[in-house]
C-alpha cells in the first residue's frame, strides 16, 4: 500500500444500518505512512497547539468528554443557581459527515493564517493532495477512486486537521455565546433573563455561514435546542431555524453519552442507564418486563424478546404515565433475583 492509498472498510454506526450513510468510514493506510504521520502530527502540534481556543476538547492532550461535559454542567449549574437566576438557552448542532467532506484548500488556507512553517505546510498539501482510495467488503476490494475532499478517518493526522479546521469557527459567533466542541460536536450556550431574546439565532447563522466555506452542512433534523431553567416561568426565546427548516425544542438531550435534562437532573440519564443495562443483560424492556398486569416476553408461546405496549395494561389498572423510578428498581432487581436464584 502506498503512502497516498486508503483502504476504507465500512463500520456500521448503528446495529442494523439501512444506508450507507449510518456507515463510518474508517481508512487504513501503510505502516510506513502511520510512521511519518506521528511526525506530521508532532511538528504541526508544536506550531499550532499554543493557538487552538480552549472550547476545544477533542482529541487534546489532558482534555476528554468528561472535561467537556463538566466545563458545561458546571457553567450552567451556576447560572441557574445565581441570584437572580438565570435560564440558560443551548443548541445542539449536528454535522453531516464533517470528517468527509471538509474542503483541502479551506484546511490549508487555515494551516497557512495559524503561521505554520512552511516545509511542514508543502508536506501537509502533498498529503492531503492525489489521494485514492478503495473500497473493501467482505472479501472484495473496489478500484481505486480519487479523493477530492475530507481527512481519512482512523488515521494519525486526521484528528488534529480536522479540530485545526473547527478552531475559525469561534470567530464568527457573538461573544453572548459560548461555544464547547469535541471534534465535531458543537454546544452552543447563552445565559439570558426575563425576556431576552437571545443572540442563538445569529449564531447559528454564522456556524451555517462557515460549515459552507468548508464544504460542510449543518444536520436541521439532528441538531436540536433547549432551555434549562430551574423557575416555574422560563424564559421562552424564539424558535430557532437552520437551512430554512425549524430546530427541534426537547426537553433532554443525550450529549457525549450522558443525557442532559432540562431541569438539570439525573432522573433521564439514570433512566436510560438502567433501561440499557437491562435490555443488554436480560433481553427484557425496562419499562414492561415483569410489571403487574403487563405481558412480559419470556412469558408468551415461543418464548423471546419481543417489546410489549404496556401503556394498555396501566391505563386499565389506572396507572399514571410518569414511572416512579426508585420503585421501578426496586421491583425489577426483587423479581429477577427471584428468577435467577440471586
Amino acid at each position: 500500500m502506498e503512502w497516498k492509498e486508503e483502504l476504507v472498510v465500512p463500520v456500521p454506526k448503528t446495529p442494523k444500518p439501512k444506508g450507507p450513510e449510518e456507515f463510518r468510514r474508517i481508512s487504513l493506510t501503510s505502516s510506513f505512512g502511520t510512521v511519518l504521520e506521528v511526525f506530521l502530527r508532532d511538528l504541526l502540534l508544536q506550531d499550532t497547539n499554543h493557538l487552538i481556543h480552549d472550547s476545544q476538547h477533542g482529541f487534546r492532550r489532558g482534555r476528554s468528554t468528561v472535561s467537556a461535559l463538566i466545563y458545561m454542567t458546571q457553567s450552567w449549574y451556576n447560572a441557574v443557581n445565581s441570584v437572580p437566576k438565570l435560564d440558560v438557552h443551548t443548541a445542539f448542532i449536528d454535522f453531516t459527515r464533517a470528517f468527509d467532506t471538509i474542503d483541502h484548500g479551506s484546511l490549508l488556507h487555515c494551516l497557512s493564517h495559524m503561521g505554520i512553517r512552511l516545509d511542514l505546510w508543502r508536506c501537509l498539501s502533498s498529503y492531503l493532495s492525489d489521494r485514492v482510495q478503495r473500497v473493501k467488503w467482505g472479501m472484495s476490494i473496489s478500484e481505486a477512486r480519487p479523493v477530492l475532499a475530507g481527512t481519512p478517518q482512523g488515521v494519525i493526522l486526521s484528528p488534529t486537521l480536522f479540530i485545526i479546521a473547527m478552531n475559525s469557527l469561534d470567530q464568527g459567533i457573538p461573544p453572548s455565546i459560548t461555544p464547547v466542541k469535541y471534534a465535531d460536536d458543537l454546544t452552543n450556550s447563552e445565559f439570558l433573563m426575563a425576556s431576552m431574546p437571545g443572540l442563538m439565532q445569529v449564531a447559528l447563522d454564522k456556524v451555517n455561514v462557515w460549515a459552507n466555506s468548508f464544504c460542510m452542512s449543518a444536520n436541521a433534523k439532528k441538531t436540536k435546542d433547549m432551555v434549562i431553567s430551574c423557575r416555574r416561568s422560563p424564559v421562552s426565546p424564539p424558535p430557532l431555524t437552520l437551512n430554512g427548516e425549524p430546530v427541534e425544542r426537547v426537553t433532554s438531550f443525550k450529549l457525549l453519552g450522558i443525557v442532559i435534562s432540562n431541569d438539570l437532573t439525573w432522573g433521564p440519564h439514570v433512566e436510560y442507564t438502567l433501561t440499557k443495562y437491562y435490555n443488554h443483560r436480560f433481553g427484557l424492556d425496562f419499562r414492561s418486563a415483569r410489571f403487574p398486569g403487563v405481558i412480559s416476553a419470556d412469558t408468551m408461546p415461543g418464548g423471546g424478546t419481543t417489546v410489549f405496549d404496556d401503556s394498555g395494561a396501566r391505563n386499565d389498572l389506572g396507572w399514571k404515565h410518569e414511572y416512579d423510578l426508585a420503585k421501578m428498581v426496586e421491583t425489577m432487581v426483587t423479581r429477577l433475583r427471584k428468577k435467577y436464584g440471586k
